[in-house]
């Protein structure tokens, strides 16, 4: 990772150095000047909150200041920089709510809700900037239940959700669909992956028009307990199999194990952190 909680510690619990490494990192902004005076503004040390600093009017007369979270992810919480450091690194890394709580002595809550937090970074970065296939090659594809959700109004359905994988970069495609019929499944291939591409998918019969929109479409029998084989094609030799897809469908499941934890929004954000965490995109940029 680009980051680690070794790198806070050469900071030495120092709140300007911390500020100041926040700054050069792009975890934080350097405000120009004063907004009431235009005059330039430092960075200066200030007991009055937990920062510990605040960017500060360099005029006499003036000597205004802000915070030095201003407009950053960082205002949306009371914790101290360093401990959400922590947590922004945590979660990068994948920790648990329980672990991440124990080890900083944060409150279980206070960490699941800023691990939501980020979350709905992860989710706004990729609906700012959604997922692009454009290595060609080979794909896979899979559809997993999510039974029992939370939908609102004290309904609870089942939800269907559609995995893609292209291979040669490892990205995926998350998204809810109604059903497993053709029209819910195709349409979501044939609008991401290039025409003239490998399809690998099991062999529920909705996948079956593939090849009439362009692709080369094989199958494993998962209900003959088939996963995997190798087969030539055009001279080439490809594995085919959607185990991409299968241990995404475990991962999701899996996030989800608790009942409480099932509702829409939770859901869809859940998808879409799996969907940033495999870009290949920085874990820290969505909080820059």
């Amino acid at each position: 990772m680009e980051y680690s909680l070794q790198t806070l510690e050469t900071l030495e619990g120092d709140p300007l150095a911390l500020v100041l490494w926040m700054v050069d990192k792009n975890f934080l902004s350097a405000i120009p000047d004063c907004r009431h005076c235009h005059s330039e503004v430092n960075l200066e040390r200030f007991s009055g909150n937990s920062d510990g600093v605040v960017w500060r009017c360099s005029r006499q007369a003036c000597r205004r200041f802000v915070s030095v979270r201003e407009n950053s992810f960082f205002a949306n919480s009371k914790l101290s920089l360093r401990d959400q450091m922590k947590l922004i690194i945590s979660f990068a890394a994948e920790s648990t709510v329980k672990s991440t709580a124990l080890m900083f002595h944060i409150s279980r809550g206070a960490v699941t809700d800023y691990f939501i937090a980020c979350r709905r970074n992860y989710q706004a970065a990729i609906l700012a900037k959604p997922i692009v296939f454009a290595a060609g090659g080979e794909y896979e594809s899979d559809e997993c239940l999510i039974e029992d959700v939370n939908v609102g109004n004290n309904i609870r359905t089942d939800m269907w959700v559609q995995s893609i994988v292209e291979r040669e970069t490892g990205q995926i495609y998350l998204a809810r669909v109604p059903d497993r019929s053709t029209t819910s499944l195709v349409p979501n291939i044939t609008a991401l992956v290039p025409a003239g591409n490998y399809i690998f998918t099991d062999d529920w019969a909705s996948y079956r028009s593939l090849p009439q929109h362009g692709y080369v479409h094989r199958t494993v029998n998962h209900s003959a307990g088939e996963y995997q084989r190798d087969e030539w094609i055009y001279g080439v030799r490809h594995s085919i199999h959607n185990n991409t897809c299968e241990g995404v469908n475990s991962l999701i499941s899996r996030r989800l194990a608790y009942r409480s934890r099932r509702t829409l929004d939770y859901l869809d954000l859940i998808l879409s952190e799996i969907i940033y965490r495999m870009s290949g995109r920085s874990l820290f940029d969505p909080f820059k």
